[in-house]
Formats: structure tokens, sequence, C-alpha cells
């Protein structure tokens, strides 16, 4: 009896056990990651797949910003329906765009869609709008994964350097974050404050808050821990928007 005692207590057993335990979360840690992962591609190719609609538009910028106004107004109206009957879950929401999806699939025109893109010829403004487009897009991705400069702590300011911090920076994107994290874990409207013992509250900014989440559901990412891709998407539609407005305006070469 004291033999086995010393032997569970002894350094090599304790040893072992901590390496057990850490590689099993070694293991769960990449399980999730490739889940989240495949999450994301499924979510992006279910987002994507209504654009192949734009082939039947005569005017295919008025065809692009038809079917991403249809497109965004789809989430909210999805998520909000979900939420207000407490079933906002990633497979219900899931569900609801593959069948959409897979109806759209049946109208669009492949052939079309494939002449057109071959037919696409590469000029001064389209390679000008493209060098803009990945300007904005590296300037917004190293604010949050490669960021170098001052920065505000509770010691005073300090220096950095390739700093990484996918977080939200100010305090009104931590409320926000925490809004969508609650309506994804818990189905429901952000009609309550996750911050404070889930008080109930009139939430008047609850729609976007209910698209965010309905956003980031389908694409199986963290509101928390992924919240710096919100605004940099937020960036990249603002720039498409003001482009596709001032050519409809026939400002430009």
């Amino acid at each position: 009896m004291l033999q086995a005692v010393a032997l569970a207590t002894s350094p090599s057993v304790h040893d072992f056990t901590r390496k057990y335990k850490f590689l099993n979360l070694v293991v769960l840690k990449k399980r999730r990651k490739r889940s989240k992962m495949i999450k994301t591609i499924l979510g992006i190719i279910l987002l994507l797949i209504p654009f192949l609609l734009i082939s039947r538009f005569k005017d295919k910028k008025a065809g692009f910003i038809y079917i991403l106004s249809l497109l965004l107004g789809s989430i909210f109206i999805v998520s909000f329906i979900t939420q207000i009957l407490g079933i906002f879950r990633y497979w219900i929401v899931l569900f609801v765009f593959l069948a959409a999806d897979l109806v759209i699939l049946t109208k669009a025109n492949f052939k079309e869609t494939f002449n057109k893109i071959k037919e696409t010829k590469i000029n001064l403004p389209l390679v000008l709008f493209s060098a803009a487009i990945l300007i904005i897009l590296l300037h917004l991705y190293s604010v949050h994964y490669n960021y170098t400069g001052t920065i505000a702590t509770i010691e005073g300011w300090k220096e950095t350097e390739s700093m990484k911090y996918p977080y939200p920076y100010f305090s009104d994107e931590w409320v926000s974050a925490s809004l969508m994290r609650y309506s994804i874990s818990s189905g429901k409207l952000p009609m309550v404050n996750p911050l404070w013992y889930n008080i109930p509250f009139p939430n008047l900014s609850f729609p976007f808050h209910t698209f965010s989440a309905g956003f980031f559901l389908i694409l199986g990412l963290n509101p928390i821990q992924d919240f710096a891709i919100l605004p940099l998407l937020s960036g990249m539609l603002i720039c498409l928007l003001i482009y596709f407005i001032l050519r409809a305006n026939n400002v430009g070469f």
C-alpha cells in the first residue's frame, strides 16, 4: 500500500501526468483551430455564391450593389428572426443560407459568368482600384496584426514593434463584441448588458449587433478573438461602395 502511494506521488508520475494533460490541450487546440478554419471557408463560400447572379444583370456594377444589399439584408433578417425565436444557432443559420444558395446555383449561368471573367480587360482604372484596395487592406491589417509604434497602457505610453492584437481596441468596441458574443452564446437578441449581470436595457444599436453576430456566426468566428476582422471588412466595404458610387456618377478616368 505504501509502495503504491509512493509510486503515485513520485516526481516521474507527476511529470507524466503534466505532459499527458499538455498533449491533450495541444490536440484539442488543433482540433478547434481546424474546425474553425473549415467553418470559415464554408461561410465564405456561402456568402460568395449569390454573386454568381451578377451575370444576369446588364449593368454589372448595379448588379453587384443590388446583390450585396440583398446579402447584407438577408444576414440581418435571418439573424433577427432566429434571435427573436431564441434559435440563433450555427447549424440553423447555416441550413437557411445553404438552402438559399442551392436555389441560386440552379439559377446561375456558369458559362456566361466564366466568359465574362475571360473577357475582362485590364485597364488603368482597374489597376489603380486594385492597388488602392490592396493598400487599404494592408493598412487595416497592420493595425491589429503587425503594429509598430506608440501604444497607451495603464503604465503610460510605450513603444511596440510588430505587435499582434486581434481584440477590440476601444471601450465601445468591447461593448459591441460582448453583445455579439451574448447573442451567439444565448441565441437571443442583444437586449441585455452582458458586462453587468445580463441586466436588460434598451439597446438602440441592436440592428448592428444582430447583423454582426450573424456574420460572425456564419463564418464560425469569435466576436472577441477575431474582432479585428470587422473593422477590416467594414473599411473594404466602404472603399468598394465609394468606388461604385463615383463610377456611377462618371467620376474617374
